[in-house]
């Protein structure tokens, strides 16, 4: 009887995908629950493992198999949670609280965008691998999330399950509206830009801060701006969601994410040297 809905729904419009997906799910529905000697279920996966799934592309769920995060799984039990993964594309991704880059995992090619805010729960029946091939070694291994990543996808989960805010969000763009900010270091803590903060000192002048699992301080300090023909929303704007630059003839990359980057960061910075006084003595401190 399925068989013959299958023949059917080839012939419907827009088939093709449907019945696809339904292929993906029956697969899967077709897998037997596994278990081993003790009655725990298989296969073994434990907390940040990357594992393979068989997304069937429901609603807005992933379609065809991904990279995920296990974030929470029991041997006792079936299901597990997961954190769906993408690849990074430096001239579409576009990083938020909930959509981030955590860079290269283990030997798997290309960098990771973790996509928190469609973790969901899953039957082991839809893994199709937890083990990938490391060229290196040239056989199939377990991929792991570093510490460093580990912290960074845990900082996710307190903006998507806590609804904490993002340290740009917060402090830089919806706080003291007529300044700019000055980084202590650029380079450093632009990755912290959407990840959320403990505040040490918040004033107008300044904000000292430190990242969750990390005691370092850092500091950012407020500017007062040259205003006239400057939006400094668009300007924060253009910072905060640099893209690479491409030839659209010919597809080549202008300008790779992080030198777009660093123009939208000096923009800001030309806009806070013009608001500066002959004497070199910063209005704000006045």
């Amino acid at each position: 009887m399925l068989e013959d809905f299958l023949r059917k729904l080839r012939y419907l419009p827009q088939s093709e995908d449907t019945l696809n997906r339904i292929s993906r799910y029956v697969d899967s529905a077709k897998n037997h629950i596994r278990k081993d000697d003790r009655g725990l279920h298989l296969p073994k996966a434990s907390r940040f493992m990357i594992v393979r799934v068989n997304f069937a592309g429901l609603g807005t769920e992933l379609d065809d198999a991904h990279y995920a995060i296990v974030w929470e799984e029991h041997r006792k039990r079936d299901n597990i949670s997961v954190i769906p993964t993408t690849s990074f594309k430096p001239v579409s991704t576009l990083e938020t609280g909930l959509t981030f880059n955590i860079g290269h995992v283990d030997f798997l090619s290309g960098e990771t965008v973790v996509l928190m805010d469609q973790i969901i729960s899953i039957s082991r029946k839809r893994l199709q691998a937890v083990r990938h091939y490391n060229p290196g070694t040239e056989r199939r291994e377990i991929a792991k999330l570093s510490r460093d990543q580990q912290f960074r996808v845990k900082d996710g989960f307190r903006i998507y399950g806590l609804h904490a805010a993002t340290f740009f969000n917060e402090f830089l763009r919806d706080s003291f509206k007529d300044t700019l900010p000055e980084l202590q270091d650029p380079d450093v803590q632009f990755d912290h830009l959407h990840r959320p903060v403990i505040t040490i000192q918040n004033t107008k002048n300044e904000l000292i801060y430190q990242l969750y699992n990390d005691t370092r301080h850092f500091k950012i300090s407020r500017k007062l701006f040259a205003k006239h023909g400057i939006d400094r929303y668009q300007l924060l704007s253009d910072w905060v969601n640099a893209k690479a630059q491409v030839d659209r003839a010919t597809a080549r990359v202008i300008k790779t994410r992080e030198e777009v980057r660093k123009d939208g960061y000096a923009k800001i910075q030309a806009a806070i040297e013009a608001w500066e006084s002959p004497s070199g003595e910063d209005e704000l401190s006045r």
